[in-house]
Formats: C-alpha cells, structure tokens, sequence
C-alpha cells in the first residue's frame, strides 16, 4: 500500500532530514515535483510504501496540495529558522482556505491530515492542546530515534487515521433535477478527494433519483457519463430521458380506478369517491423503462 507523505520542516534541517532518509534506505526519485521525492520502503513500516515529499518552504505547501496527492502532511518545527508549529499550522490553514475560495470546491485538505514534530519546552503541554483545538492530528516530541518516527507514521497511516476510515455516500432524490443536482455533487467530490477514489466509498445509499447516481457510482461508471447522457450529449451509455424516469403507469391506474367504481355502484357518492381514491396505486410509475435503461447502463 503506497501513501503520499508531505514532510515541511525548515531550511536548517533540510539536509539532515534528507540524509536521514537516504540511511533508512529510501531512493531518490525524479517525478517532476517542485520537491525532493523519495521512496521508502522499510520493515517497520510493515507493508506500507511511503513516497515522500521533502519541503523547506511554508508558503509553497498549498501549491503542492493543489497539485499532488498528499495523506499525511507532516510538520517539523525544529530548527533555529523555522516557524513554530501554532505559527506554521496557522499559515496552512489560512492559505488552504483562502484558496479553496479561489479554486472552488476541487481543492479540499483537512486538518486532521496534519501531523506535528515539536521541540522539548516548559509550555510544550500547553502548545499541544492549541494544536488539537486545530483539528491536528497528532503530535510528537522531540523524537530520539528513527524507529520512534517510523514506528509512529505505521500507526497514523495503517491504522486508519488518516485514510482507512470509512467513508459513506448518501444522495437524495428530486427527480431529474435532483438526478442533476446529486450527478454534479459526486463530480465535485470526485476531483475535492485527495488520496482516496470517490468510487471506492465503503456504502452507498440513495433514494429516487439519488439511487440511479448511486448505483452508477457503485458500478465503477464515470458520473460524467450519466451527466452528457441528460444533457443529451455525446456519450457512450445510452441517453437518459425524462420520459426514462416518469413512465407513467395510465392504463394500470385507470383500469383499477374502473374496476374498482364497478364494484361499489351502490355506495354513497361520497363513499365512492373516497374509496376510489384509496384504490389508487401509491406507485405512478411503472418502473419498465428506467429498469431497461439500468440493465444496458450495467450490461
């Protein structure tokens, strides 16, 4: 299982983070990246392989993110010129914000991706409840050895913390409108998740229209797809129509509401018209073409 692992840190300890690295038995890779990109595999790490991205400068960690996968971004305080973590936490949660606002909704990273390396000091303690308060993750001070470190990353990334929780999907209906609507909210979310496939949620519920966008999401189908096929445009699948959805059942409603007067024409008009009412089928719609239009969307 390979994880993205975004290590910032200050410019002082740049070097010795890289030969620390290099120690572990990580090798150096080229993957066009504005950063030091290494590749780690190690027995403490019990089966994960970490790709790790080395940066020394605060301000270009929200470019990084825009760009690249990331599931644990982990902040390295220590050093003479480096920003303490409050400070540097501050500065990535300000700048994460401020440009999801000017990138829109594909740009989305939590906090609680966000771990923290800290110095020894008296108000440690203290420094440690601020960081929490911001969503970070965890934290760790001042570590003597490596193995600590590594052993620690197994935890976060292994356990689920960071991207092994499960996920679930839940989508409304609203007709074709809310076919649209909910189509458009799994886009989105498609391209705001970072190091986690949106077809790979754990469950998937929906109701009406909701259900079609679910089950074309739990059947590996491109929602782009289903969107062209409404929209009428090119696509691959066959075209979704209103009339796909509201296939009205005429006969079957009027034929029962018929047979149904037959049986009380002696009852009291306003007998008759409340128990016709309640013949009525609760279901409009018989469903024929909507099943017809999902058996050749998942043939």
């Amino acid at each position: 299982m390979r994880q993205h692992l975004l290590y910032v840190m200050s410019p002082s300890r740049a070097e010795g983070i890289a030969q620390a690295i290099v120690r572990l038995g990580a090798k150096p890779i080229d993957d066009n990246a504005i950063t030091a990109t290494y590749e780690l595999d190690h027995r403490l790490l019990k089966g994960i392989s970490l790709r790790i991205y080395l940066l020394s400068d605060i301000d270009g960690v929200t470019p990084f993110l825009r760009h690249h996968p990331v599931d644990l971004l982990v902040y390295d305080e220590r050093g003479s010129d480096g920003k303490e973590a409050l400070q540097g936490i501050y500065q990535i949660a300000r700048d994460v914000h401020s440009l999801a606002q000017l990138w829109g909704p594909d740009f989305h990273f939590p906090m609680s991706r966000i771990v923290t390396v800290l110095r020894a000091s008296q108000d440690v303690d203290h420094r440690i409840f601020a960081l929490g308060r911001l969503n970070v993750r965890d934290v760790l001070v001042e570590p003597k050895k490596t193995s600590l470190v590594l052993r620690w990353l197994h935890a976060l990334l292994y356990a689920g913390v960071v991207r092994n929780n499960k996920v679930g999907m839940a989508l409304s209906g609203g007709a074709i409108e809310g076919l649209l609507y909910q189509a458009g909210t799994v886009l989105a979310l498609k391209h705001a998740f970072t190091g986690r496939d949106i077809y790979s949620c754990d469950s998937i519920s929906g109701i009406s229209s909701g259900s079609i966008v679910g089950s074309v999401v739990a059947n590996g189908i491109e929602v782009e797809d289903l969107i062209r096929g409404v929209l009428d445009m090119k696509s691959k699948y066959p075209p979704f129509k209103i009339s796909t959805l509201f296939d009205l059942a005429g006969f079957d409603i009027v034929k029962r509401v018929f047979n149904t007067s037959l049986r009380m024409r002696k009852v009291k008009p306003s007998q008759w018209l409340e128990n016709t009412l309640e013949s009525i089928p609760t279901g409009f719609f018989k469903g024929e073409r909507l099943e017809s239009y999902l058996h050749d969307l998942f043939a």
